[in-house]
């Protein structure tokens, strides 16, 4: 059997259904029939799926005018020809869906990343995308594609390194941070504190969650802080084991408490009293101390309690702490400070 003999027999064998005859007659009647056109109106043709069809038949050695629809045939012959192609094109796409589409006007189609990062116990060294690599100690994931790559981090440090002049956009994303870059090598990391982002060379564009966006230099860094209630606790905490000065622990604290709601504001309350007490704001401590019991929520009240009992103390003795006494005694958490008050 010959190319056109084929061509037929299949043709015959994918009898156009009634809906793709009234749908041609509506479009093509009486007009010259442009095969990419034609396509277009028969499911799933496109351009690329016809682009793909064309490089496969030629491949093939199958002439270009041995498959192409031709006027002279009239509608039914339209059809017939239309709905062969199109079933030919679903095959090939069906068949083939993993390969590129390579046309000239259309281009190899993207590639989706989809990369695990895990590396907890030791820097690991790996290439991501051609020219860009990274040193990774924590977690992450990369998405997005070859050349704009998008790497979602979630904890620890991610050195990168993008080579410059290749057209290479990547975004390096948490939490706090979205970092932009076009050729450079920087670093980020993410705890507790936040997102801090530290240049080596190149230029990157760091833009905070809470706000704000910076360029920076070589050798010069920055950090990102936290933006939820609970996050910005947990950097209050970790901010006082590193043994920072208490206004700064009080300065996160501060921007938790305008967005926390329970029982995290109750957290970020106690934590408060407890940095006051520290940077020798023993007084403020107390007017927080009271105004908290004053509203008669039960959480850590027996906490709050126990610090309004010793700032009392310390102020006037146990006359001054009798008042929040009779209520801890029933919880058992007198605190040892006030202890010598227990017969009053």
């Amino acid at each position: 059997m010959n190319q056109h003999d084929a061509l037929a027999a299949f043709r015959e064998e994918t009898a156009p259904s009634p809906e793709a005859v009234a749908r041609l007659v509506g479009g093509v009647a009486g007009a010259r029939v442009d095969a990419d056109a034609l396509l277009r109106e028969l499911p799933p043709g496109s351009t690329a799926d016809v682009a793909r069809l064309v490089s496969a038949v030629q491949r093939s050695g199958v002439e270009e005018h041995a498959w192409k629809p031709r006027p002279r045939w009239g509608v039914w012959g339209v059809a017939v020809a239309g709905t062969a192609i199109a079933a030919a094109v679903a095959l090939w796409v069906s068949t083939r869906a993993a390969d590129p589409i390579m046309h000239p006007d259309v281009g190899p189609a993207p590639v989706t990343l989809a990369i695990e990062l895990s590396s907890p116990a030791a820097p690991r060294e790996m290439e991501i995308a051609d020219g860009i690599d990274v040193v990774v100690e924590g977690r992450g994931e990369v998405g997005g594609t070859p050349t704009a790559p998008e790497l979602r981090w979630s904890q620890g440090t991610v050195g990168v390194s993008v080579e410059p002049g290749r057209g290479l956009a990547l975004a390096v994303i948490t939490r706090e941070a979205r970092v932009r870059v076009v050729g450079t090598a920087f670093e980020v990391h993410r705890d507790a504190l936040g997102t801090a982002v530290s240049v080596s060379h190149g230029r990157v564009e760091v833009t905070c969650t809470s706000g704000g966006v910076s360029l920076l230099e070589p050798g010069e860094s920055i950090t990102c802080l936290p933006v939820t209630a609970a996050s910005l606790l947990a950097r209050a905490h970790a901010l006082v084991d590193r043994g920072s000065d208490p206004e700064d622990v009080l300065a996160t604290l501060q921007l938790g408490q305008r967005i926390a709601a329970p029982p995290v504001d109750a957290e970020i309350a106690v934590l408060r009293m407890r940095t006051l007490i520290e940077s020798g704001a023993r007084s403020r401590a107390f007017d927080e101390a009271e105004a908290w019991l004053a509203t008669g929520r039960p959480e850590r009240r027996p906490e709050v309690l126990a610090i309004a009992a010793t700032l009392a103390y310390g102020a006037g003795g146990c006359a001054f702490a009798a008042p929040y006494l009779d209520e801890l005694r029933g919880s058992g958490r007198v605190p040892p400070e006030v202890e010598a008050c227990s017969g009053h």
